[in-house]
């Protein structure tokens, strides 16, 4: 009797077992369909014809069904596996959200509702975009990457070469994004916005796309697929130039310079050459990558300044003004940063004292300075902050600063550990690792990463998914 007790238990905990595998595999797949449905969701609302079909009630249910199924699968997360608490250094972006609740509960009386819905969109980047490499293995994670990115570099080529036909047909228009917001597309003021709905936030993608493209260049071993990535890069390449957009010019430089640096640290460690030769190695390729970069666009800019004559649009171009189309009419010498210092300084001068420590809330910002001084330059433009870091100040006080200052500072510390490391690192943990450097920087001019629910995001924070499962390794290496 006895025996046949205990294998009864034996057979239910083999049963509850089994039965919490098949949840977690429910989960996992539920996870996985969201994120690229998620993924779609944020591509189409940065191409204007799209984005306006979707407009009005059909945004408002999909926002809404996409905010609350990303809710039931962090709870869901909650109850079983607990990804969300894996990740390294999650710790710290569960305090950042304590910190967004704080704010959002003292400044209360200025708005509640949006304020809830920003934190959920947030939950939704940190929870689970952060913890999908995680959750999955490293070969699960990769597959990942490569379906969101070939529906990405797809559907964002087809939009580019639209919106370069645009700029050779020197066709440009105003084009709704609702019934109330008109949008210039085409070839306007000097730059090609395209079909997309702002040309800065369209050539940080192409930015990300040609990083990509060469990662899978040099990955897949199908003539015609490097062909096609080869292909891919150019027109991406092409439409950054034509953007007009200088912090996307900064951070593919600063990318293009880190990326060269990481390939020929992995050249150093598996040639074994010494110290000496590696730090003289790395500075002569940056000197050249730099020289090659300034050439290449200059070169590139002035060839594409002729581009809609060759194409035939002589009655609306000519060669005279021709390396002046692409001049931007907006940025003059008094006003470099386009409004910028003037909005940053307008921010951080309102501030309280008391208000550095916490914040403003991340929506409710606006309707404060309007009751505090309706005559600003704030209040009358309704512009938000224009930079993530300045936003973080604003929205969260010294608070959520130091947060997101030490998040960074310990995610640097475990790359540094990782670099230092003789062995090669992997083309995706180099892509993954330029990617998000880049995007960290053009968050100095674009509020596009931590408070908005944007393509710009996801991208950012799946890359440091891969790249702190990857810093994770070295101590699990450590422990073996």
């Amino acid at each position: 009797m006895k025996q046949s007790k205990k294998y009864s238990q034996i057979s239910e905990r083999i049963k509850i077992v089994n039965n919490q595998q098949k949840n977690t595999k429910v989960q996992d797949v539920a996870t996985l369909v969201y994120v690229v449905s998620f993924f779609c969701y944020l591509l189409a609302s940065r191409i204007i014809p799209i984005s306006y079909m979707l407009s009005g009630v059909v945004n408002t249910i999909l926002s809404s069904a996409f905010a609350g199924i990303g809710a039931i699968l962090i709870l869901a997360d909650l109850c079983t596996k607990r990804n969300l608490f894996q990740n390294k250094n999650s710790w710290l972006l569960i305090l950042f959200i304590v910190a967004v609740g704080i704010t959002s509960v003292i400044n209360m009386k200025f708005g509640v509702t949006d304020n809830i819905k920003t934190i959920v969109w947030i939950c939704i980047y940190m929870f689970i975009i952060y913890s999908l490499c995680t959750r999955f293995d490293s070969e699960k994670s990769k597959k990942l990457f490569k379906i969101l990115i070939s529906i990405l570099s797809i559907v964002w080529f087809v939009c580019v070469i639209i919106s370069i036909v645009q700029y050779c047909l020197q066709i440009g228009y105003l084009a709704p994004e609702t019934e109330t917001i008109m949008k210039r597309q085409g070839f306007y003021d000097n730059r090609l916005f395209g079909i997309f709905l702002d040309p800065n936030f369209a050539a940080v993608i192409s930015m990300c796309i040609i990083f990509f493209s060469i990662h899978e260049y040099k990955t897949v071993k199908h003539i015609f697929m490097k062909v096609c990535y080869l292909v891919s890069a150019i027109v991406q390449y092409v439409y950054v130039i034509l953007s007009g957009s200088r912090t996307v010019l900064i951070c593919f430089f600063a990318g293009v310079v880190l990326w060269v640096a990481l390939w020929v640290r992995n050249f150093c460690v598996q040639k074994q050459v010494s110290t000496k030769q590696w730090i003289y190695r790395e500075l002569f390729s940056i000197v050249i990558v730099s020289l090659l970069f300034g050439g290449i666009y200059l070169g590139s800019r002035e060839a594409l300044s002729y581009l809609p004559l060759i194409s035939g649009e002589q009655g609306k171009v000519n060669s005279t003004h021709a390396q002046e189309i692409l001049k931007r009419e907006d940025v003059k010498e008094d006003n470099m940063l386009n409004n910028r210092g003037t909005i940053w300084s307008e921010y951080v001068k309102s501030l309280e004292p008391k208000e550095y420590i916490i914040g403003l809330s991340p929506r409710n910002t606006i309707a404060r300075l309007e009751t505090r001084d309706p005559k600003g330059y704030v209040a009358k433009t309704q512009y938000t902050p224009h930079s993530d870091y300045v936003a973080l100040l604003i929205y969260t006080g010294v608070v959520g600063c130091i947060i997101v200052l030490l998040f960074y500072f310990k995610t640097f510390i475990d790359i540094l550990k990782k670099i230092g490391k003789k062995v090669e690192l992997d083309s995706m943990y180099i892509t993954s690792l330029v990617v998000a450097v880049s995007l960290i920087i053009y968050g100095i001019a674009f509020l596009d990463i931590y408070f908005s629910n944007t393509i710009t995001a996801f991208l950012f924070w799946f890359a440091m998914s891969y790249i702190q499962k990857s810093n994770s390794q070295i101590y699990e290496q450590g422990n073996m």
